[in-house]
């Protein structure tokens, strides 16, 4: 039971978080808010994708920290390269999106 708790989290971390993310930012920013609803939408866009990014990217960090890792400067060196790495895959799905949006004049 360990070994899948231990291999559930790391999915989470590494495939999960991604994926959800995509997808929220999907549903939040193309399908569901139309920009006829609000015309002055851009900027709750901006903190949405902020909060989102920050939420996706703390809960995959939580889940590497129940991960058990033996050593501490092990634990804090996997989850300061998971910062770092995931954030750029968070950010290239974030404008990959966007740029798929009519926000950006397509």
């Amino acid at each position: 039971m360990r070994n899948l708790k231990y291999w559930g989290l790391l999915f989470w971390a590494i495939i999960g978080v991604p994926i959800v993310f995509g997808l929220l930012q999907y549903v939040l920013f193309m399908a569901a808010m139309p920009q006829n609803w609000f015309p002055s939408l851009s900027s709750y866009r901006t903190i949405l994708w902020f909060v989102l990014f920050g939420l996706c990217l703390l809960s995959g960090l939580i889940s590497l920290l129940y991960v058990s890792i033996p050593r501490r400067w092990l634990r804090v060196t996997v989850c300061g390269v998971y910062l770092v790495l995931m954030s750029g895959v968070l950010l290239l799905i974030g404008f990959g999106v966007v740029n798929t949006s009519e926000d950006c004049g397509h």
